[in-house]
């Protein structure tokens, strides 16, 4: 034959195990492999030899197959490099430190700094119509829990007032007529975005507009939900929903895209619940002065989420590595 060719099926790590022993035993042969295919797992084998290859050809090594199978071989551990057990310990701990970094303090940060901004814009665009109408000429005669709003115990009477009137709140009814005013743009707005899919340049601003109510919806009427039916349930209910999502996200990797979007929605109902209804949550009273100093770290931390999240993609392809 002219020439030989050399297919590397894929697998995962299977078969590159399996194409890294027949790759080994060619080249023991002598053989001369003119051209190479590889596919998925296949592809471990085949671009680490080439390039291996390459280097050692370079510089003149002769015996350069040998040194790659060495290295890969004392390198070729699951997870840790175990055959030296001091470097193993090391690098599982480093493996723990980035797992706990990629999965759980970047994502935090990433998506945590959006929630006080979020609920600032849901209070001052939709929070008069998510609380209760009150009486604020005797609401100092009133408990805490009945003035749906946190009051400073050194306030006078006329600060209570005053801090009444701007917490305002409006009938039932205008909250069910908010609801059913964005539930019905998002339905038209997915028609028209349905009809105009990839026909036209409105196709675009139609989806976003769509996804943009559903959010709005989502955002208005999960803190209301909590204020009205969720707090009055037992507390381990709810962490209960938290715990699940938590054990579906890590054991069901299909659905961890989805999972991720209903705890982010379930973390944002709660922020902007304790903004909106000036509760206390997690044993957290809210206050303006609180609030404020969140919203400036949030700020800060928004500011710095482009780095996050090129570091966050790296450190995944360092992890997965």
């Amino acid at each position: 034959m002219a020439s030989i060719s050399l297919a590397f099926s894929g697998g995962g790590i299977r078969s590159a195990a399996l194409c890294s022993g027949v790759l080994r035993r060619l080249l023991e042969k002598n053989v001369e492999v003119d051209y190479l295919s590889c596919v998925s797992g296949g592809g471990y084998t085949g671009t680490a030899f080439l390039d291996w290859k390459y280097r050692k050809e370079k510089n003149g090594v002769t015996n350069w197959h040998e040194q790659f199978f060495d290295h890969m071989r004392d390198r070729a551990g699951y997870f840790c490099h175990w055959t030296k057990p001091l470097e193993g310990i090391i690098e599982t701990m480093i493996l723990l430190c980035l797992f706990l970094l990629v999965t759980v303090v970047e994502p935090i940060i990433m998506y945590g700094s959006y929630a006080c901004p979020i609920a600032f814009i849901i209070d001052f665009l939709f929070g008069k119509f998510l609380r209760p109408k009150l009486d604020c000429h005797d609401v100092t005669e009133r408990g805490d829990q009945e003035m749906q709003f946190s009051v400073d115990p050194n306030a006078t009477t006329e600060e209570v007032r005053a801090h009444c009137l701007d917490r305002q709140g409006t009938d039932d009814s205008y909250t069910i007529i908010l609801f059913t005013v964005l539930f019905v743009l998002i339905v038209v707005s997915f028609v028209l975005a349905k009809r105009c899919s990839g026909k036209n340049k409105y196709s675009t601003p139609l989806s976003f507009i769509h996804t943009t109510l559903i959010v709005f919806l989502a955002l208005t009427f999960f803190p209301f939900a909590i204020q009205n039916f969720l707090i009055k349930i037992p507390s381990w209910t709810q962490y209960l929903f938290v715990f699940i999502g938590v054990i579906v996200w890590f054991f069901l990797p299909l659905l961890r895209s989805k999972t991720s979007y209903v705890l982010i929605i379930h973390f944002y109902s709660f922020a902007i619940y304790w903004k909106v209804y000036e509760a206390t949550l997690l044993g957290i009273k809210f206050s303006g002065e609180l609030f404020s100093r969140l919203l400036f770290v949030s700020g800060f931390a928004l500011w710095i989420v482009p780095l996050l999240a090129a570091s966050h993609k790296r450190l995944m392809h360092v992890y997965n590595r």
